[in-house]
């Protein structure tokens, strides 16, 4: 059975012909890792984010600038 890595997945793509080489429980743990994966860089993305607004808010304050 193959390994697949999302995390190093890379964007090239191969076109087949008839039936797909993975069998459906394969498309199946495939398509939960990759939705995992997604749901872990928005989580990410949303933390950075709340985190650059933190200190913003703390170098707005600090210097009296307001914030």
């Amino acid at each position: 059975m193959a390994t697949v890595h999302v995390e190093r997945a890379t964007s090239e793509m191969a076109v087949f012909d008839g039936e797909l080489p993975l069998s459906e429980r394969q498309l199946e743990r495939l398509a939960e890792q990759v939705a995992v994966r997604i749901e872990k860089r928005k989580r990410s993305r949303r933390e950075w984010a709340s985190e650059r607004k933190l200190d913003s808010n703390t170098v707005l304050s600090d210097c009296g600038c307001g914030g």
